[in-house]
């Protein structure tokens, strides 16, 4: 295995560099998309994501395949119930370094099931 030791990236046709931290910093530590509604859950495609748990009604938790360093991550998403029109509301909900829980909410604030939910996690 070969290794690449680099302080800055180099655009080859604008020239303009970035600290290879940027970079580092700036890609998504993990991501998924997966069906809420299925049973076993359907995972789309996911990357660090070794698995998804059903908590309940609207209720999952994303368990990644490499832990996170400690707590201080951030979890973006959304989610949907397609064929119905109706936008659900993804909330991450308290992080471990294990994983983390996330609700799904309903157009009417009630908890419910997703069929399209994608989370990406950043640190």
């Amino acid at each position: 295995m070969s290794n690449v030791i680099a302080t800055n990236l180099i655009d080859r046709v604008s020239g303009e560099s970035t600290p290879m931290l940027n970079a580092v910093k700036g890609t998504a530590k993990a991501w998924g998309n997966f069906d809420g509604t299925t049973t076993p859950l359907t995972i789309r495609d996911a990357y660090n994501i070794l698995g998804i748990t059903d908590n309940g009604t609207g209720s999952y938790f994303a368990t990644f395949e490499t832990p996170m360093p400690d707590t201080s991550y951030s979890v973006v998403g959304s989610s949907l119930y397609a064929g119905v029109s109706a936008t659900h509301f993804m909330a991450p909900q308290v992080p471990t370094v294990n994983g983390f829980d996330v609700i799904t909410v309903n157009p009417s604030g009630s908890v419910s099931d997703s069929n399209f939910i994608s989370v990406s996690v950043f640190k």
